[in-house]
């Protein structure tokens, strides 16, 4: 991460730099993330000009909990990030985390995304 790297987490929370990156992190992974297991799944970069890209992984999560401490169903997500070369290193710029939301999803009917998730459906 970059000294100066934007994290917007799954739930709309916001951090600037890299030590609250670093703090919020280890409170939430010495947490409800605990015991948890994140499984990085497919990636796709879209480089924006030399030294600068565009990184989207996929991931599914298993064995997290709620704030409550509940047991979480696992789940799938998909990040966002903005990579740019520094020195030489690539460092996460700006980075926004996204909950896959099972289900329908009329608006998004015949398209097809660079990264799908599996064909899940909760049931009620």
């Amino acid at each position: 991460m970059a000294d100066d790297v934007d994290f917007v987490n799954v739930g709309a929370g916001w951090t600037h730099g890299k030590a609250d990156f670093e703090l919020y992190h280890t409170r939430l992974l010495s947490g409800r993330f605990k015991e948890s297991i994140l499984t990085p799944r497919d990636t796709a970069v879209r480089f924006l000009k030399p030294g600068v890209g565009v990184l989207h992984w996929s991931w599914s999560v298993a064995g997290d909990r709620n704030e409550d401490l509940t047991p979480r169903k696992p789940r799938f997500g998909l990040f966002t990030m903005v990579v740019e070369k520094r020195g030489n290193a690539w460092l996460v710029v700006a980075a926004q985390n996204a909950n896959f939301m099972p289900g329908p999803n009329p608006e998004m009917d015949g398209i097809k995304p660079p990264i799908g998730f599996p064909n899940v459906v909760e049931k009620p």
